[in-house]
């Protein structure tokens, strides 16, 4: 999940510009260019604009996109992960579970 005060605190959105580059957008949001283009292959991702030879994305389109990655995230049951889904030594002997 992407940070959205970050991306609202970007240079390029409080100078007034329209577009990000997709480096810019990444950077922000603390994602791989890996990570967005297949968010966008998916068709979860931000509306991408090419214009001549470069790839960009409008600033609304950016917002948008992490208001949606945000509440979305809010509906997620979290699950524990790693060790935290293991079971303590306590519950194994008293035949709780989690």
């Amino acid at each position: 999940m992407i940070n959205p005060y970050t991306l609202a605190q970007h240079p390029a959105l409080t100078a007034g510009r329209f577009f990000l580059t997709i480096r810019e957008f990444c950077a922000a949001c603390g994602i791989s260019r890996a990570t967005l283009y297949r968010a966008v292959k998916a068709g979860t991702g931000p509306r991408i604009t090419k214009i001549g030879g470069r790839t960009l994305i409008r600033v609304s389109s950016a917002e948008e996109w992490a208001e949606r990655q945000e509440l979305e995230s809010a509906t997620v049951d979290l699950k524990p992960r790693g060790r935290a889904a293991l079971p303590s030594l306590a519950d194994m002997f008293s035949g709780r579970r989690r």
